[in-house]
């Protein structure tokens, strides 16, 4: 039988409309159902279709497809993707968080948190057992008005910089905050809900390290069920993003490659501080939060003349939508939609060059960033 029939239909609805919008126009950026098709059996289409298919069938009739899931989930162990434990007995003593005291920092690591012990936990975890030993860094976490555990527990360790807002100031303001306390040369902002990989660090720092003409770097994000979140972003004529690759193989060579992209996602980029301070740091318009990221990606091309590049040797996985949330309508998410029409007003000239909303433009985006021309 169908379970709450009137909600999971409205939900269904809402999670096709998205669907439709970002995969369902051609060329010139009109929508065209023909060219949602197309997709949906071209490209990465026919899986993410298959998964939307499975996901509405178990919102419509509670059943639990794990053994179909499987089929068309990768295998995480297979991948060499490392994981740990969402939820943690804080009653119960945890593994040790070590953090080795560094007074001159090249990297400054800034986390801003609000709630989510568990993945803040394994987010600072992740950072100290699979960065470089010959990085030398620094871990600064700004609380934004916890109310869970997170102070108490972290206040206690040795070496972390932890840093608490007196009022609720959001995710713009508090990496500005963190911004300006960090010590290093560089700046990595890093999302809570992210596990780091192996060796994740060195790579982004040797490109921006060794190419003057970068000045941002940006990782190869993942799912926790390992599929791809993002291989850099596209950034289309109406402000709106794209995520490349989203729901991807993480193995296609298309996705393994350094390139220059439009933008890379906050939830793990790198920036020298020179050039964070430069640009007077994330524009605060956009607090509390969404597209300040793309702003500051589109101020390092168009105000500094540099590029920003996609590091995919880099790489994290991300919880998206845990701070969050995943409803547009509601609490912080609803600020993805509000802050896209700040973008696009602030870079109305800019946005000019780039190509209309479509996935049929997606290849054309790429190849215009490898033209002799660019380099």
């Amino acid at each position: 039988m169908l379970r709450n029939t009137k909600n999971n239909l409205r939900l269904i609805t809402l999670k096709t409309r998205s669907v439709f919008t970002a995969y369902g126009r051609n060329k010139k950026g009109a929508f065209s159902f023909w060219f949602f098709l197309r997709f949906c059996f071209s490209q990465i289409g026919f899986r993410l279709f298959l998964k939307y298919i499975l996901q509405a069938f178990s919102i419509l009739f509670g059943f639990n497809l794990t053994f179909l899931k499987r089929l068309i989930d990768p295998n995480i162990q297979h991948l060499g993707i490392k994981l740990f434990p969402i939820s943690y007995d804080t009653n119960k003593p945890l593994p040790p968080l070590s953090i080795i005291k560094v007074d001159e920092p090249l990297v400054s690591i800034i986390v801003a948190v609000y709630n989510n012990f568990g993945y803040t936990y394994n987010c600072i975890r992740a950072i100290i057992e699979h960065t470089s030993t010959d990085i030398k860094f620094e871990i600064i976490i700004i609380n934004d008005c916890s109310t869970d555990n997170t102070l108490a527990y972290y206040s206690n360790i040795p070496n972390l910089n932890i840093v608490s807002n007196e009022k609720n100031l959001g995710f713009v303001l508090s990496c500005n905050k963190g911004a300006a306390i960090s010590k290093g040369k560089y700046i990595c902002f890093l999302n809570n809900d992210t596990i780091v990989q192996e060796g994740w660090l060195k790579p982004m720092l040797e490109l921006i390290e060794n190419d003057n003409r970068v000045g941002i770097v940006g990782s190869k994000l993942i799912f926790g069920d390992g599929d791809l979140q993002e291989a850099g972003g596209i950034v289309w004529q109406d402000g709106q993003t794209f995520h490349y690759g989203r729901r991807g193989s993480i193995k296609k060579k298309k996705y393994n490659y350094l390139r220059e992209v439009d933008y890379c996602s906050g939830a793990c980029l790198l920036i020298s501080k020179s050039d964070f301070n430069i640009l007077n740091g994330f524009d605060e318009i956009y607090t509390p939060g969404y597209y300040e990221d793309t702003d500051l990606c589109f101020s390092v091309k168009y105000k500094l003349n540099k590029k920003v590049v996609y590091q995919p040797a880099s790489i994290v996985v991300h919880f998206e939508g845990v701070t969050s949330g995943t409803n547009f309508n509601t609490g912080m998410r609803k600020f993805q939609r509000i802050n896209a029409l700040k973008f696009k007003t602030k870079w109305e000239k800019e946005l000019k060059s780039h190509f209309p909303n479509s996935f049929m433009n997606i290849n054309e985006t790429i190849v215009h960033y490898e033209r002799p021309s660019r380099k």
